[in-house]
C-alpha cells in the first residue's frame, strides 16, 4: 500500500495559482488557433468548390 507524501499547504496553493495563471493564457490562445484552424479549413474547401 502506497502512502502520499503530504505536500505543505503553500506549494499546493502556489501550484493552483500557477495553474490558473498558465490556463488564463493558453484557453484563449487555444480558442483562437482552434477557430483559426476552421475558418481556413472552410476557405480552402470553398475555393477548392469554385473552380475559375
Amino acid at each position: 500500500m502506497e502512502h502520499g507524501i503530504p505536500l505543505p499547504v503553500n506549494v499546493a496553493a502556489s501550484t493552483r495559482e500557477t495553474v490558473r495563471r498558465v490556463s488564463r493564457i493558453l484557453v484563449p490562445i487555444a480558442i483562437v488557433a482552434v477557430t483559426t484552424g476552421i475558418g481556413l479549413l472552410v476557405f480552402f474547401e470553398l475555393v477548392s468548390a469554385f473552380p475559375l
